[in-house]
This record gives structure tokens, sequence and C-alpha cells, in this order.
């Protein structure tokens, strides 16, 4: 069994690696959106760059905005405590179970088949970008 090597990303132990270079980081990385996992890095001119496993699903698109949503009804919520009817705030609750039943339902289908970790990586971080999941490190 060939052994997976992960780069300490707080220690730059990953700096001699040249545009183009894949390698594995020792932090797994959890989309914002789609919450696929991955510890696969690849290095460009500013440095390592991650990419969403399951951004080349146009599902992925249909998650991103039905998550901004879901996060535009909870400030909506917060802000529609007073002065609301009952009817509002019951329409405005159910508006947002629903939809965080949907996107819980296609997250994990993203998690179950897209899932990139190699190796044992310790802790998970979240990210979030908006450029395409490119995320730059």
């Amino acid at each position: 069994m060939v052994e997976i090597r992960l780069y300490n990303m707080d220690s730059n132990n990953w700096a001699g690696f040249k545009q183009g270079d894949r390698f594995r980081s020792d932090v797994s990385y959890k989309c914002g959106v789609c919450h696929t996992k991955t510890n696969d890095l690849l290095m460009d001119d500013d440095g390592p760059r991650l990419i969403c496993p399951g951004i080349q699903e146009d599902l992925h698109s249909v998650l991103e905005r039905n998550v901004k949503e879901d996060q535009r009804l909870d400030l909506r919520f917060e802000d529609c405590h007073a002065g609301n009817s009952v009817e509002d705030l019951d329409k405005l609750l159910r508006d947002r179970h629903y939809l965080g039943r949907c996107i819980d339902q296609v997250r994990a289908s993203f998690g179950n088949n897209f899932n990139n970790i190699e190796g044992d990586p310790q802790r998970v971080v979240e990210y979030w970008s908006a450029k395409k999941y490119e995320t730059q490190l």
C-alpha cells in the first residue's frame, strides 16, 4: 500500500511545488455549497488552489442559488419577528423548512458521490468562494 504524503498548509511545506502540480493537504476542505470534501490542491501562480469536486455538476449552481436563498430567508426571519402576523411568520418558517430539506437531500447525494479525500486529514475547514469554488489559499 502506497502511503499518501499530506502537506501541512500552516507551515508552508508545500512551497516547492510548481504551477500545475497537485498535492494533498493535511486539512480536509468542505465546500460551503455542496458539503463535498477534498484535500486535493492544485498549485498555480498565486499558490495552492482548491477546486470543489462537485463543481462540474449542473446541480451545484442550482444548489448554490438555493443556499443563498436559504441564507436570505434566515436573515428575513431574524428581521421580521416584530410587527408581522403569525401567518407571515408561519409561511416563512414553512418556506425555510422546505428549502432546508431540499438542500440537505441534494448535499447528501454530492457527498456520497464526489468526496475526494486521500490519507487521513485531521481537521475539516469549510470554504466558500465566489469564483466557482476555485478558492485560493
